[in-house]
């Protein structure tokens, strides 16, 4: 894999991750489908764990420091042995030299550019249209089905339900801006 491509999987995969968009898979689905800007900014965590075990060669759920410091080195920040070593402190109070996915996640997310609210906004809202093709307000959770469906193949008809009742929040069958903005950051 070129160096471009992993660094634009780790980008793309942190910042998801990162975002706290939603919790779990869902927010890694749904956001790996959002075009543009904001499937940068919010690719999630499925395409995080994914990212994360290309450098867990051990599949153990946690990746040492210096492949810490290659990721981070891959995003354009280059720290020596001290200042890994402090930025590592707070997730690794052990000083186990290692760090799972989650404190991963809390140590990338430092570096990230945070955006305001309304960028945010703008950029969901647009992502919103994408999917929302008819402009009638929402988009119908079976369409969201096929999105999860197709993002993650591995996921069970029973899985893909818990997502969509986690989502259509008053059951209407669609999925309107207020909710798509709810899940997609968390609020």
């Amino acid at each position: 894999m070129s160096a471009a491509a992993v660094a634009g999987a780790v980008a793309g995969a942190v910042a998801g991750a990162v975002a706290g968009a939603v919790a779990g898979a869902v927010a890694g689905a749904v956001a790996g489908a959002v075009a543009g800007a904001v499937a940068g900014a919010v690719a999630g965590a499925v395409a995080g764990a994914r990212a994360f075990s290309m450098f867990d060669s051990g599949k153990k759920g946690n990746i040492d420091r210096e492949k810490v410091r290659t990721i981070l080195t891959t995003l354009g920040h280059h720290f020596d042995d001290a200042e890994l070593d402090t930025l590592l402190s707070d997730e690794d109070p052990d000083n186990t030299g290692t760090v799972n996915f989650d404190q991963f996640c809390k140590v990338a997310g430092h570096f990230l550019e945070n955006e305001d609210d309304e960028t945010v906004q703008r950029e969901l809202k647009e992502a919103f249209r994408l999917y929302d093709k008819e402009g009638n307000g929402y988009i119908p959770t079976s369409s969201l089905r096929e999105i999860l469906a197709a993002l993650d193949d591995q996921l069970t008809t029973d899985q893909l339900n818990e997502m969509i009742a986690e989502i259509d929040t008053d059951s209407s069958g669609t999925v309107d801006f207020e909710e798509f903005m709810e899940m997609m950051t968390g609020d």
